[in-house]
């Protein structure tokens, strides 16, 4: 699992997660300055706090 911090060019930020390839999940985001990921929004609840997270499909 690879939980992570998004953050388009104006600044806005969304938490993510992935299920997928860690390792070559980072390799591909360390060696680029932007990336485009598909993904779906998803509400997260963890100890009574809701927020939304975006799931990483690819």
């Amino acid at each position: 699992m690879l939980k992570t911090v998004l953050e388009d060019a104006k600044g806005s930020r969304l938490e993510g997660i992935s299920f997928g390839d860690v390792k070559a999940d980072l390799h591909y985001t360390e060696s680029k300055d932007t990336v485009c990921l598909l993904y779906y929004p998803e509400i997260n609840e963890f100890q009574g706090q809701r927020t939304v997270q975006a799931v990483i499909e690819s």
